[in-house]
């Protein structure tokens, strides 16, 4: 349209930090490889700016440092660290992300013109004001991406675009460890065989003390790492397979 203010390429990456990393922890019992994370919106959106918001601290009250480590060494990845906020720390990323969207270009979101949309990795319904901000005010195209089943119901009745990704497919999960171990076990036999092979080191296993709640929890993560194991399984496999 004549007169119409044209809009940038770029694409703004706005991560809950505890939620999806805590939530990954907690489903699989592996950290998530950030490095992949970047990788993927790259490959999905072209050139990325990815923010990525927590409390980060040894303290046992957030994400430890070291993770904080870990996504400063990713490219185009800025950690804005709600620790030094006086704020309390429940909903502490949440009101850090409404704040910086609502300074607008005197935040963290300078040359706004080169962005066309606005990528929310959460699935906390409290993070539904800074997306509608960004649509709203901003005028961005906002989707909100998230592993399916863990995205709050809000944003789809604010008719927010929902992505949902899989760790395991995506492959988003560190896994060297386990990849070692499923090399090591190639020649077991049958794809089931392997499995087994693998499984002795890398499922969890209930402590005899452990209350029904702890063996439910133990239980589900067992039960997406068989999942795991065999999905990377047959990636290696299909990789040998291909080479000769």
């Amino acid at each position: 349209m004549l007169g119409q203010k044209k809009k940038g390429k770029d694409t703004y990456v706005l991560v809950d930090g505890e939620n999806i990393i805590f939530s990954i922890q907690n489903k699989y019992g592996l950290r998530l490889n950030f490095h992949r994370v970047v990788q993927m919106l790259t490959e999905l959106y072209g050139d990325v700016k990815v923010f990525v918001f927590g409390h980060f601290s040894d303290d046992g009250n957030g994400l430890f440092l070291a993770v904080k480590q870990h996504i400063q060494s990713c490219p185009h990845t800025h950690v804005v660290d709600t620790r030094v906020s006086n704020k309390p720390h429940r909903e502490q990323s949440d009101l850090a992300m409404l704040e910086e969207l609502t300074m607008g270009i005197n935040g963290l979101f300078q040359n706004l013109d080169a962005y066309e949309r606005a990528v929310f990795m959460t699935g906390d319904g409290s993070m539904l004001r800074a997306a509608l901000h960004c649509r709203d005010v901003f005028d961005l195209d906002t989707i909100v991406m998230a592993e399916e089943g863990t995205i709050n119901a809000s944003f789809m009745d604010a008719g927010i675009n929902v992505v949902h990704v899989d760790p395991i497919v995506n492959n988003l999960l560190v896994v060297n460890k386990l990849d070692d171990d499923i090399f090591a076990a190639a020649g077991a036999g049958s794809v089931d065989d392997m499995l087994e092979a693998v499984q002795v080191n890398h499922l969890m296993h209930t402590p005899a003390q452990a209350n029904e709640r702890e063996r439910d929890r133990i239980r589900s993560i067992n039960q997406v790492r068989r999942e795991l194991i065999r999905h990377r399984i047959n990636l290696m496999l299909q990789a040998k397979g291909q080479k000769e």
